[in-house]
């Protein structure tokens, strides 16, 4: 059977190549080798994603505006070249370290929100193809991850030459896609656009519970990464095998994220339940790495189901607008959630903390739920009164 190098394909070749992250394993150790100590990696760290922050929506705007064909391929050569000047550049200073991380955080906005629109745009059967997108998302951070740790044992700035080729040929796949424009769809300015992706994000009742329901256990997630060395030690995992560990879990939520393709729609409290459920495995020491299996698999199926849900039902000329505010509430949940941690950690041991996280989880979710109940009943009384 002869192998059809589709346009769906490249992008999803090209999403998957920009996962390709061989320097998370051995990131601390760069800052390490460059004068920086722990604690100011990770403030180094917070900064960027604070950049983020601020440039998540106008960015996912410029996507809707311009083009996201042209927002992902301006976002991959940005990042080819910040990934390049991390492993060039001999003694990095703090001021020159700020430069490359905005300059990162530049292109990670363009690329946040605007690729899941492009793989919308040029496929016919999203569901299926983001179902695939994910897995094969999976393999990639999954191997980046071991072959970062490998590389990087060798010298730390390699991981960095490899990330920068993965993200030129990402680039190279975009560029060479062919995606269809819909001449039917009014083109809006990028004010208009602005406030119509806020106005489906919050306004609209088939986005909005998906929408802040995913913020959530992507925040969950995001979180969940920092206790992964005390899981590990808990499990009795030795460090050298700590990346090994990280990207079997990894490939594990590629790999759950891709069933929704076979199993389609399930209720968001079902999934939500099994998720925190799972985290009750988590301290156990001998079901340790397969409570965060399930942890990550069933966040990453309700991630999945969603996207494709706020993709089908979001106004096409926002689309990455606001799939942006959702990777922006992600970040911004992020920064409290791990304060509450924290706080936790101070009186409590490790049981207790999952049991926190998760319980706020919970509480969020169902304060979710509550005001989308609440809006739905309004909207329904709003409409009686006008009949």
């Amino acid at each position: 059977m002869k192998f059809l190098f589709t346009d769906v394909k490249k992008i999803q070749l090209a999403g998957a190549l920009y996962c390709c992250m061989f320097w998370v394993p051995t990131i601390i150790l760069f800052f390490n080798s460059h004068g920086f100590s722990d604690s100011k990696a990770y403030e180094i760290l917070a900064i960027q994603q604070l950049i983020i922050v601020a440039l998540e929506y106008p960015t996912g705007v410029i996507g809707d505006v311009f083009g996201h064909k042209l927002s992902v391929s301006i976002g991959f050569i940005i990042m080819t070249i910040a990934y390049f000047l991390y492993g060039s550049v001999g003694q990095i200073d703090v001021v020159t370290m700020y430069g490359i991380l905005t300059l990162s955080a530049l292109g990670i906005t363009m690329i946040s929100g605007s690729d899941i629109a492009l793989l919308h745009s040029v496929s016919k059967d999203f569901k299926n193809d983001l179902a695939d997108y994910s897995k094969l998302t999976g393999w990639f951070t999954a191997g980046s991850f071991v072959i970062g740790g490998l590389i990087g044992a060798i010298n730390v700035k390699y991981p960095f030459f490899a990330t920068s080729f993965c993200n030129f040929l990402a680039f190279l796949l975009t560029v060479s896609a062919l995606v269809p424009k819909n001449k039917d769809v009014e083109s809006l300015d990028i004010f208009q656009t602005a406030m119509l992706g806020m106005k489906e994000s919050i306004m609209n009742m088939n986005i909005f519970f998906p929408l802040f329901i995913s913020s959530v256990i992507g925040m969950y997630l995001s979180a969940e990464k920092w206790i992964l060395a005390t899981v590990f030690e808990n499990a009795g995992i030795p460090i050298s095998l700590f990346g090994l560990a990280s990207a079997l879990i990894i490939l594990f939520r590629g790999q759950a994220s891709g069933l929704f393709k076979k199993f389609g729609e399930k209720p968001y409290w079902i999934l939500i339940t099994l998720m925190l459920l799972s985290t009750l495995l988590i301290p156990m020491k001998m079901f340790s790495i397969l409570g965060l299996v399930f942890v990550y698999g069933f966040a990453a199926y309700l991630i999945a189901q969603a996207t494709i849900t706020i993709n089908e039902k979001v106004d096409g000329r926002a689309r990455a607008s606001v799939v942006s505010f959702r990777n922006l509430l992600i970040r911004l949940l992020n920064s409290p959630y791990l304060w509450v941690i924290s706080l936790a950690s101070l009186n409590l041991q490790f049981t207790g903390v999952n049991l926190v996280m998760s319980g706020f989880v919970l509480f969020v979710v169902l304060l979710i739920v509550i005001v989308n109940k609440y809006r739905m009943g309004n909207l329904r009384l709003f409409r009686n009164i006008i009949q």
